[in-house]
């Protein structure tokens, strides 16, 4: 089985799934297992003007519910504002995709992982990207997804938004498990998107860490469980 980890907003370095012990927290072998980057491609869009001005509506719109949550404005809702809609972006990130996995084994089983905005990007992907489902038996797992959280309005305003010609809904996959954390409200139960698994981080099994490694030790119960 292959693996894909899709890093979320804030990474600047391309080998975060080895920096994480991703290989190890979900028992796979280390080679198995490849990062997607994409932090720079953000940053090229951050110079647009109309996406600025677009960053502006959104940070007025969303500023009391993220500052109650504890979220950083400016780096959380610019990143998610180009993604949604900034097209060239979308299509750079699809293209380096592909490219990245053009030379890898071909492998009929395959495990995308997304984190925070990468969750996003990661449904987005499997959505619009037919070439990518092409002979594979796709498991789904997004890890702290903004489509679940809790913050006032942002779930739904996701989905209404979210870059696909039809209605959102779930993808062509053959599972989907979501984790999510209380102590991460930019994470929540995702509902009406035919999720198969939903994991929280219970109170009792100690200090939840809302970073990627919380969430892939999780994940890791959930796909021994199947």
């Amino acid at each position: 089985m292959q693996t894909i980890l899709i890093h979320g907003i804030g990474d600047n370095q391309a080998n975060f799934a080895e920096r994480w012990q991703t290989a190890a927290l979900l028992n796979l072998p280390e080679r198995s297992v490849v990062s997607f980057y994409y932090e720079d491609l953000m940053d090229e869009t951050s110079a647009n003007v109309l996406m600025q001005l677009l960053v502006k509506a959104a940070e007025v719109f969303f500023r009391v519910p993220l500052q109650t949550a504890g979220i950083l404005i400016p780096e959380y809702v610019g990143d998610v504002v180009a993604f949604l809609f900034d097209a060239r972006l979308r299509e750079a990130i699809a293209t380096r995709l592909r490219i990245q996995l053009e030379p890898l084994a071909k492998d009929d089983q395959l495990l995308v992982i997304g984190h925070s905005q990468g969750a996003l990007v990661a449904v987005w992907l499997l959505l619009t990207q037919p070439w990518l489902l092409q002979g594979r038996t796709i498991t789904l797992a997004t890890l702290g997804c903004p489509l679940g959280s809790p913050v006032q309005g942002m779930a739904t305003l996701l989905k209404k938004l979210f870059p696909v010609k039809k209605p959102l809904g779930r993808p062509n996959i053959a599972r989907w498990i979501n984790v999510h954390s209380k102590l991460d409200p930019l994470s929540g139960e995702i509902r009406g998107l035919g999720c198969d698994t939903q994991v929280q981080a219970m109170m009792h099994q100690g200090v939840f860490h809302r970073s990627i490694q919380g969430y892939l030790k999780l994940l890791a119960g959930a796909l021994q469980a199947e």
